[in-house]
């Protein structure tokens, strides 16, 4: 068990070479003939309109937190097509849409590749979709018991075959492609954990922070910047500062690498992912949708190797 956990997890690492892999070599990512009913196509695979909105619109709330956290620029009826350090938040969406669009359908090509599915057909999922949802709701009327909600939206049913697909994909090619000895396959662990593996089951910081509700984008960033320049020369960072530099707040937190903190735009999930890679004592200007933080190390526990 504990080697087959460990094949896995470097599997893992190779399966997204794999995937990205499979795209760079086979690439057709192109306007389709004016007749096809796709928008684009990816290694062959026709993406019609409403599946690639399907995945634009879950990456519009994460463009403009985006342009918020890093520019303070808030949704207008100019935001989309007004240049932000060169780049318009329109094709900031589509870049972030295309690249979502591609790894689906590497994932379909490789699905099919390993006979995991016969092929995939965005009509035939919406049919399916809608048949799950009618089972369970006459399941639910006969008084049987149903885990989770009863009726799905099609986008969360999506991405909820879409996820369980790409680890059927992953069991596939580790029992078909991989043949590695246990000798090779610490040798190769040994390599790489230090890369992909380790991790601090504790780390302590200190946070000092301004919320956007209080102050505004601009004053917020402006006294981060300036508190940062003086801790730089010699201020300490510590509760002292909520009376000099008020509304800011201090605070002290210990974070675990092994409870889960779940969303991209979370304000904890962007502390602790810069957290993780803070130097001790380092000090490091973070942005949130919610606030301009600084945050300091203070110690972690040991570090640990998956």
């Amino acid at each position: 068990m504990k080697r087959r956990g460990l094949l896995i997890m470097c599997t893992l690492i190779v399966i997204v070479f794999l995937l990205f892999n499979s795209y760079n070599k086979k690439k057709d990512f192109s306007t389709p003939h004016p007749n096809a009913s796709a928008v684009v196509t990816v290694n062959n695979l026709n993406v019609n309109e409403e599946e690639y909105l399907l995945h634009l619109n879950r990456e519009i709330a994460m463009t403009y937190n985006h342009f918020y956290q890093n520019f303070g620029i808030e949704n207008s009826p100019k935001f989309w097509n007004t240049p932000i350090n060169n780049i318009k938040p329109i094709n900031f969406l589509k870049k972030r849409t295309n690249a979502k669009v591609v790894e689906t359908k590497v994932i379909h090509t490789l699905a099919q590749k390993y006979k995991v599915i016969n092929n995939f057909n965005f009509k035939e999922f919406k049919l399916q979709w809608k048949e799950y949802n009618k089972s369970r709701k006459e399941a639910h009327d006969k008084g049987e018991t149903i885990y989770g909600a009863i009726q799905t939206d099609m986008p969360a049913y999506y991405y909820y075959l879409l996820s369980n697909l790409k680890i059927r994909v992953k069991e596939k090619i580790l029992k078909s492609d991989f043949n590695i000895s246990e000798s090779d396959l610490k040798q190769y662990y040994e390599k790489i954990k230090g890369d992909h593996f380790y991790y601090s089951e504790k780390i302590n910081i200190e946070v000092f922070k301004f919320d956007y509700n209080l102050l505004s984008y601009q004053e917020s960033k402006q006294k981060i910047e300036d508190i940062k320049k003086k801790i730089d020369n010699g201020e300490i960072l510590n509760k002292a500062l909520e009376k000099k530099y008020p509304p800011g707040v201090y605070l002290e937190k210990t974070i675990y690498d092994s409870i889960p903190i779940y969303g991209e735009d979370n304000p904890d999930e962007i502390i602790k992912k810069n957290a993780k890679d803070l130097k001790l004592n380092e000090h490091r200007i973070v942005k949130s949708q919610e606030g301009a933080y600084l945050i300091k190390l203070k110690s972690t526990s040991k570090k640990k190797y998956y």
